[in-house]
């Protein structure tokens, strides 16, 4: 998590691309980033009409990450589970390298401090 904060500081990553797409009752985003050994592909669905319609969120997605090198897919997840993880291992990240964080003082509450303090507990 550190490295990949300072890659983005530096101009280590590549550039950011955002795109979008309407179709019919929803629309599509996609965006994409990465470094050179390391590329992810997010696509978002939004279908507002899917909780009356079908009963489900109104917005669903993926996340790809690919080998930046090969184009190899290495992972494919829910996009939806990154929201849980991402404030922890940001938080973790702080408390360990940010000048003056001296604890676990700022973590969240709830599920997600379950999820900050595991993070905080291990290695980055």
């Amino acid at each position: 998590m550190k490295d990949a904060f300072v890659a983005h500081a530096t101009g280590g990553t590549l550039p950011s691309r955002l795109a979008h797409l309407d179709s019919g009752t929803g629309e599509f985003h996609i965006k994409a980033s990465g470094a050179d050994d390391a590329v992810a592909v997010k696509i978002g669905a939004c279908f507002y009409d899917r909780p009356a319609t079908l009963g489900l969120e109104s917005i669903v997605g993926v996340i790809t990450l690919f080998d930046g090198r090969t184009g190899q897919p290495l992972l494919l997840m829910e996009s939806a589970a990154v929201p849980r993880i991402r404030p922890a291992a940001t938080t973790a990240a702080a408390v360990r390298h940010l000048p003056g964080a001296g604890g676990p003082e700022p973590l969240t509450t709830g599920a997600r401090a379950v999820c900050s303090s595991s993070w905080v507990a291990n290695d980055l």
